[in-house]
């Protein structure tokens, strides 16, 4: 048996020598060879990362919320297509939100004021109920029936756009206008 304390190899093992130096592995068109450096690496191929614009997240909620809080809505959008502008982007969202959240507004203040004319209309029953909602429900559908074709033709560039949104303004005004009438039956007696 061999004793732990005294080895039967009296040779000992060499003493520890740190490893070779090897310079660092150069990539071609590396810049100087004696800097000590690396070259970074290629960039990644594909698109460049786009850059935020200023407004589209708050351009986005606002068109969300145009279908359903339109007042909200509008003054988000018009804060988003604000911000957008003043960085030199385009704000396709914040237009959006504007445009519908302003028309569903108009829709809403049209439609109020026509079911409180017909209420009052037909609670004091003045006179046909038929003739207290028929006349405006005829003109709003003309009125919006101008609008879409203003829109289809401004969709197509053509100039007849001008004359068909005059006519949905003049149906929409009239409209209200025929809604006073009974209001004014209804006062005077």
């Amino acid at each position: 048996m061999s004793d732990p304390q005294n080895p039967v190899d009296p040779q000992q093992p060499p003493a520890y020598q740190p490893p070779a130096y090897q310079p660092p592995q150069q990539y071609p068109g590396a810049g100087d060879a004696g800097s000590g450096y690396a070259a970074a690496p290629p960039a990644p191929y594909g698109p460049p990362a786009t850059p935020t614009v200023p407004g589209r997240t708050m351009g986005i909620v606002a068109f969300i919320l145009s279908f359903f809080v339109q007042l909200v809505a509008l003054i988000l959008g018009i804060i988003a297509l604000v911000q957008s502008k003043k960085a030199g982007h385009s704000n396709g969202w914040a237009v959006a939100a504007i445009i519908i959240s302003s028309v569903l507004m108009v829709i809403g203040i049209i439609v109020a004021v026509t079911a409180v004319v017909f209420a009052l209309y037909a609670w004091l029953a003045l006179g046909s109920v038929l003739a207290a909602w028929l006349i405006p429900v005829i003109l709003f559908i003309g009125g919006v029936g101008a609008f879409v074709r203003t829109y289809h033709l401004w969709q197509i560039e053509d100039s007849g756009w001008l004359a068909w949104q005059g006519a949905g303004w003049f149906l929409l005004m009239l409209m209200l206008i025929c809604l006073s009438v009974p209001g004014a039956a209804m006062m005077s007696s």
